[in-house]
């Protein structure tokens, strides 16, 4: 499955790309809600991954956008240091479909993320296994 990943922290959108990418998906990494938001236009992503805090916009106006250019079944988890109820009760209210708080723990994301794909593409499950690699 194709995969965004908005994080303004290189290192860490890296280091999402790697475990999905080790779980068999195709990542791609933004480092502004502006860049993914126009890529969106152009390009089809099965689900999106972000940051709460990017340089441009924050996560419920990227979250606002970005439905309005996605499938409504398309999953979007924030990954994200704001850990406050409010904020977890903003971005879910915004569209989010999860929310998982760093540090990030890799299996755990993994996890997530299969079971938002596998409930978000139920025609696809036979074909998206869970893959445990390296990162656990």
């Amino acid at each position: 499955m194709r995969i965004a990943v908005l994080d303004n922290d290189r290192s860490q959108a890296d280091l999402v790309c790697q475990v999905l990418t080790s779980a068999g998906h195709t990542c791609q990494s933004y480092d502004n809600g502006r860049d993914m938001l126009v890529h969106l236009r152009k390009e089809s992503f099965d689900m999106l991954i972000l940051d709460w805090h990017v340089s441009d916009m924050d996560g419920v106006e990227v979250v606002r956008r970005a439905r309005e250019k996605m499938p409504a079944n398309a999953p979007i988890m924030f990954l994200t240091s704001s850990s406050g109820e409010d904020d977890i009760v903003a971005g879910v209210g915004a569209g989010a479909s999860d929310y998982m708080i760093k540090p990030l723990r890799r299996g755990e994301l993994v996890a997530r993320v299969q079971a938002m794909l596998r409930r978000a593409y139920p025609s696809q499950n036979g074909a998206e296994q869970l893959q445990f690699g390296p990162y656990i």
